[in-house]
């Protein structure tokens, strides 16, 4: 503090002795002197009266009326009576700092104020409750005076209620909703705050949240709920709000679109697609309402359409769910399957073929499934062609010879072609198609029938019974042994009835076995022929002939060898006494 400040704090101090000394002596002091104020305060509301639930912002002003001292450390607190609440704190034109204690009021420290200044300080503050005034009291005031602590006594002020406003319900009654289907409403309200909502007889799955005043939720029961709205706040009367809320079902709809099949679909290709619907009430039943699914193709009560279609067409279907309630819809779907593209291989054995063999040519279907139908075969050597399609031969040339042959379970062909001559052939090879594949060719491929050196030809043998009943089958077991080598001959034996192939059958480890017809009139004649392979030749075996047995069926009972032995025994006494007479 300067020098001078110093020197007239010590003037009014001693002013201020002789005063007293003068009121010893019974000389009073002026009247204005009397309850001065160092630090003043005042306290305020603005507006002065609210609504329950209103705000109203607080006002405290300080005022330095010292003409000599600024002040510093200034520092109160104030505190809240029930019902009045913090809501923010204002302007601090105080310096200092101002600290909220929650919601129930807030303290001030370390303020300053210059000579002869003023500031404010402000908070907003609501008020809730009955009608009447709220009092509020600030506590006292401390400030430093340079070295000196002064006190101000605190101040109050007054928020008066007044009787405010009851609820009321702005929003219309919920609306209805659908089982299962997300729900939210929005309720709005006026009136005095705090307002308080509560909801009865919601649908089973929805609810009201205080806090939001949404109801939100999916209802799980259809019906019809009655319920009611009530809004309060403690200002009569509370507002109720009845309601109706019909839960219904939403409609049943197949929502996988016919498109989904709008792509053809190859035959042999794996057909996997899960229809879908919604609405209702699940769990949902499917079934095929009409039409005709690709052979192979199942629908399933599950909305699953799967399996392999076998054969080429246009299929319109109707496909039908229905839900748990019994609600039921169709929709209309076309499915289109194309004939597939299989893969042709062809192979030719034995390659290269000895003059004297049998070319046999294998043709397959590589497929999904084995494919039906015919097989054609050309075999064009010089001054031959194969048809048109096939590049192979001068086209002027004649067309080779066309052998043709079904296919087999597996989706095989095998066509044997014996006695070709040396030469070079191609090998040009048609599948006539299916109802599940398109015809495709093969070829031309390369085969040759050559000049070799063959082994000696093999010992073809012939085992059938001598005779046998009419019409009945008989079993003939072909065994073809090498001679002068230790190599086992394969290939084909074709089995012969009376000069006619009736059967071919592979060797296995040189045997083979088949069944034909037996004789119908007096005997038939039984050979088999080996095709040959690679290292033998061909070679038929002998003849054999299977006469017609005409005798009834007698049962011979056979002895042990000691009864045999004893009737040759008796008959050679019974002969020795014939001698002897």
């Amino acid at each position: 503090m300067q020098g001078w400040q110093r020197l007239l704090k010590e003037l009014l101090a001693r002013v201020a002795l002789a005063a007293a000394a003068a009121c010893a002596f019974g000389v009073a002091a002026p009247a204005a002197a009397q309850g001065a104020c160092q630090l003043c305060v005042t306290k305020n509301f603005s507006p002065s009266s609210v609504p329950s639930g209103g705000t109203s912002t607080m006002s405290i002003r300080l005022v330095n009326t010292n003409k000599v001292d600024p002040f510093d450390l200034i520092t109160f607190s104030d505190t809240f009576p029930a019902g009045m609440t913090l809501v923010s704190a204002g302007a601090n034109q105080c310096s200092g700092t101002l600290t909220p204690t929650g919601t129930s009021g807030f303290t001030f420290a370390n303020g300053s104020l210059n000579v002869g200044q003023a500031c404010t300080i402000t908070a907003v503050v609501s008020a809730s409750g009955p009608a009447g005034p709220l009092v509020n009291s600030t506590s006292n005031f401390t400030y430093n005076d340079i070295d000196v602590t002064g006190t101000e006594q605190g101040v109050s002020g007054t928020l008066r209620i007044t009787a405010g406003r009851p609820p009321t319900i702005t929003s219309a009654p919920p609306p209805n909703g659908i089982v299962g289907v997300a729900y939210s409403f929005q309720i709005t309200v006026t009136g005095s705050p705090p307002i308080t909502v509560s909801a009865s007889g919601l649908p089973a799955g929805l609810g009201l949240d205080a806090s939001t005043l949404k109801i939100t939720g999916a209802p799980k029961v259809v019906g019809t709920f009655s319920g009611a709205i009530t809004a309060t706040n403690g200002i009569k009367p509370n507002d109720v709000q009845p309601f109706t809320i019909v839960i219904g079902v939403p409609p049943l709809e197949i929502t996988t679109p016919p498109s989904v099949f709008a792509p053809p679909v190859a035959a042999g290709t794996p057909l996997d697609v899960a229809l879908q619907a919604v609405g209702g009430v699940p769990p949902y039943g499917w079934d095929l309402a009409g039409g005709k699914l690709p052979p192979g193709v199942t629908l399933g009560g599950n909305g699953h359409l799967v399996g392999t279609a076998t054969a080429a067409g246009t299929y319109d279907f109707t496909a039908g769910v229905t839900d748990s309630l019994g609600l039921r819809t169709t929709q209309a779907y076309r499915i289109v399957v194309t004939k597939a593209d299989g893969r042709l291989v062809v192979t030719t054995t034995p390659s290269p073929v000895i003059s004297g063999q049998t070319m046999t040519v294998t043709a397959t279907l590589v497929g999904a499934v084995p494919a039906t139908g015919t097989v054609e075969v050309w075999i064009a050597g010089s001054a031959m062609s194969c048809p048109a399609r096939f590049k192979y031969g001068n086209p002027g040339n004649p067309v080779a010879a066309v052998r043709t042959a079904p296919m087999d379970p597996t989706g095989k062909a095998r066509v044997a072609v014996a006695d070709l001559p040396i030469d070079d052939y191609g090998v040009c090879v048609h599948y006539s198609g299916d109802a599940l594949y398109n015809e495709a060719f093969a070829g031309p491929f390369d085969a040759f029938v050559i000049k070799g050196v063959l082994l000696p030809a093999p010992a073809v043998a012939l085992a059938a019974p001598a005779r046998a009943r009419a019409r009945s089958t008989v079993a003939v077991d072909v065994t073809v042994t090498p001679v002068g080598t230790t190599l086992v001959p394969g290939g084909p034996v074709e089995i012969r009835r009376d000069g006619q192939a009736v059967a071919t059958v592979e060797l296995q480890d040189g045997v083979a076995h088949a069944s034909v017809a037996g004789p119908v009139d007096a005997s038939v004649e039984v050979s088999a022929v080996y095709m040959g392979d690679g290292t033998f030749p061909p070679v038929a075996s002998p003849a054999y002939v299977i006469l017609l047995d005409l005798s009834p069926d007698l049962t011979i009972p056979t002895l042990s060898e000691s009864l045999l032995a004893l009737l040759a025994l008796l008959l050679g006494i019974f002969g020795a006494r014939r001698l002897r007479r």
